[in-house]
C-alpha cells in the first residue's frame, strides 16, 4: 500500500483538495510527500509496510501543520488554567517519533545462534608474540 492523498483526511482535520481557498493543494501534498518521503527512507528502523505509511502520513501532516503554523505550540489556556511549554514539533511529530522508536527498540528475533569463533581456543592460544624476557639486574 502506498500513501494516498484521501488517506490524509482520515487521519486529521486536513483534506487534500485544489479547490477554491484550500492550502492543502495536489501540489502542496505531492511536495510534502517527497520531502516526508526522503526523510522516513533515512530514518526508517524497519517499519512494516502499514506503519510505514502510517509514519509517511504522519510527517506530510506535521509538515502541513508547520506549512500553518500550528506546530510548535508554546502556550496552551484551558478555562482558567493556562501553561507554557517549548514543543519541537506537532503531535504528528510525537507521535511519528513514537512509532519509530517503538520499532527501533525492538530486538530482532532470529533463529540463528551466535557464538564467539575463539570459544574452543586454551588460554593464551590468541596471543602468538613470544613472551618478552626482561635482563636480570
Amino acid at each position: 500500500m502506498t500513501l494516498a492523498s484521501s488517506d490524509i483526511a482520515l487521519m486529521s482535520p486536513y483534506t487534500v483538495s485544489d479547490g477554491a481557498g484550500s492550502k492543502f493543494t495536489t501540489a502542496v501534498y505531492n511536495y510534502l510527500y517527497a520531502k516526508a518521503k526522503a526523510r522516513l527512507d533515512r530514518e526508517n528502523p524497519g517499519l512494516a509496510t502499514e506503519d510505514y505509511d502510517h509514519a509517511h502520513a504522519l510527517l506530510v501532516c506535521h509538515m502541513f501543520a508547520v506549512k500553518l503554523g500550528d506546530a510548535n505550540k508554546t502556550s496552551e489556556s484551558l478555562g482558567d488554567y493556562s501553561y507554557s511549554a517549548s514543543s519541537k514539533g506537532s503531535s504528528y511529530l510525537e507521535e511519528y517519533k513514537a512509532l519509530l522508536s517503538s520499532v527501533g527498540s525492538r530486538t530482532p528475533s532470529s533463529n540463528v545462534s551466535e557464538s564467539r569463533a575463539d570459544i574452543d581456543m586454551d588460554d593464551f592460544d590468541l596471543d602468538q608474540h613470544e613472551i618478552p624476557k626482561f635482563p636480570e639486574e
